[in-house]
């Protein structure tokens, strides 16, 4: 169909121009010195205001149109391919090229804020650039045709289709609630074994995290692994996605995970269905099914007894000093422990959501202006109080634990829809074959085959909760997270 083509034309150009941006933005994150940042931050707000002068293209439109008035001549992935992008070109429509361009200005000055708020421990440093932040998030928000009942739901749509604050209210109501007797029941850690506190060189950490990439399903020649201050990854293209973590020489354990959750997201990344490569819809699947995907990965799997079974032998293999000693017990019973951190990444799985419920009622808060931002840490330091008993006793291990807020708002309400589809995902997988047998053995390619087979698929373009429902053949529900964590634990 000639209107497609022209539609699929333009998108292709829409794409060449975000892959730039992406690299540039992994470049500011992963190794551009500090001198050149700012540079970076004006190459990225260059590069912004193209793909929304692309996007809001009048051509654009009426190829857009034409498609949407001749659907019936269209494939069902070609529909879905120009509603998605209708919908992106309606939340920017209203907005200025200008506006683009100082939004990613604002955005790559608040990273480069938080950066430095963290190496001075000090959010005072961060404030003003997240209050332009919320500034610009209103007035894009309040731009868009669509009205919401809350402004708060324009941010959770954009990650999560759909989305409202009625929607997540009743969600997070419902999963504090049959949370309370498990986190009442469990006694937070001891002091952590010396064997989890060994010195591992960072290169032996390295070269084991590639064999857990590899083992995952990952290719290695399309698959880089670098280091940077917030765990993230990128896709670049199909062939090509970029891996970030973080590692400690004295906690080798929290690179574990972390490698499990971001290959996860590689593994999302990679395996979409080709028409979605094809028609521009990488980013089509809502954050809710990726960090589902990345949140099976690193918890279902990694804190498994199956797990720890399978790569205690490589610790020894790649750590053969003190840490090298430890046992699959050990592993299993250190990682599955109590633990009320302050820090979400490090969290326990139980307690894990009670993180993101704190950030969703800040979210909530300082986006319709009830929370100042200056009262934000004081906020957040009495909610950790009251929902886990933890005393925050600095920024770094608080409010600016995170780098989210620099550029995204809405975004954390994902990991706990995430964290609770995870374990929903588990009993419908493990109900085709053993799953923990399986990852025993090293076969964790069952584990991607299987999803491949019943996650990734075009349902991945709608909403997170349809999508859900077609991969488990069941309605979301907190109650299969609860009863894995009580089998579990």
């Amino acid at each position: 169909m000639k209107e497609y083509d022209r539609f699929l034309a333009h998108v292709r150009e829409i794409d060449a121009c975000t892959r730039i941006w992406k690299r540039l933005d992994f470049d500011r994150q992963c190794c551009a010195p500090k001198g050149g940042l700012a540079c970076c931050g004006e190459d990225l707000a260059q590069i912004a205001r193209r793909i929304h002068e692309l996007r809001c293209a009048p051509e654009f439109l009426e190829a857009m149109e034409g498609c949407l008035g001749q659907g019936e001549q269209l494939t069902e992935m070609e529909l879905r391919s120009v509603q998605y992008q209708y919908e992106l070109y309606q939340r920017e429509k209203n907005l200025s090229a200008e506006f683009a361009q100082e939004l990613s200005r604002i955005t790559g000055a608040a990273f480069d804020g938080w950066v430095q708020a963290r190496e001075e421990n000090h959010y005072a440093v961060f404030a003003p650039c997240l209050k332009r932040v919320i500034e610009a998030f209103r007035q894009s928000a309040a731009n868009r045709d669509k009205k919401y009942a809350h402004i708060y739901d324009a941010c959770l749509s954009d990650f999560e289709r759909g989305s409202t604050v009625e929607q997540m209210d009743a969600f997070f109501g419902e999963l504090k609630e049959k949370l309370a007797p498990i986190l009442k029941e469990g006694k937070p850690a001891k002091t952590p074994e010396p064997l989890f506190r060994a010195e591992v060189p960072v290169e032996a950490q390295k070269k084991l995290s590639l064999r857990l990439l590899e083992a995952e399903g990952l290719c290695m020649e399309k698959t880089s692994l670098v280091e940077t201050k917030h765990p993230f990854t990128q896709l670049m293209s199909r062939n090509d996605v970029r891996v970030t973590t973080r590692f400690y020489r004295e906690n080798f354990v929290s690179n574990l995970y972390t490698i499990l959750h971001e290959g996860g997201h590689a593994v999302h990344y990679t395996n979409l269905p080709e028409e979605f490569y094809t028609n521009g819809m990488t980013a089509a699947p809502t954050f809710g099914m990726q960090e589902c995907i990345s949140r099976f990965y690193e918890n279902v799997i990694g804190r498994s007894r199956a797990f720890c079974q399978w790569v205690v032998p490589l610790i020894r293999e790649y750590f053969p000093g003190e840490a090298g000693r430890i046992t699959p017990d050990q592993l299993f019973s250190y990682v599955n422990a109590p633990r009320r951190e302050p820090i979400r990444m490090q969290a326990d799985e139980a307690s894990y959501c009670m993180h993101i419920l704190i950030r969703y009622e800040l979210e909530k808060g300082f986006m319709s202006g009830e929370i100042p931002v200056e009262e934000i840490p004081a906020l957040w330091n009495k909610k950790y109080e009251q929902y886990l008993g933890i005393w925050v006793s600095n920024d770094n291990e608080g409010v600016l634990q995170d780098v989210h807020w620099a550029d995204s708002i809405g975004y954390f309400p994902s990991y706990a829809l995430g964290t609770v589809a995870a374990a929903q995902v588990y009993y419908r997988m493990n109900e085709d074959f053993p799953v923990y047998e399986a990852v025993e053995r090293g076969q964790l390619y069952r584990v991607k085959e299987w999803l491949v087979s019943h996650a990734f698929d075009g349902n991945m373009a709608g909403d997170f909760f349809t999508w859900i429902r077609k991969v488990t053949g069941r309605e979301l529900s907190v109650d299969y997270f609860v009863a894995y964590l009580k089998e579990k634990l």
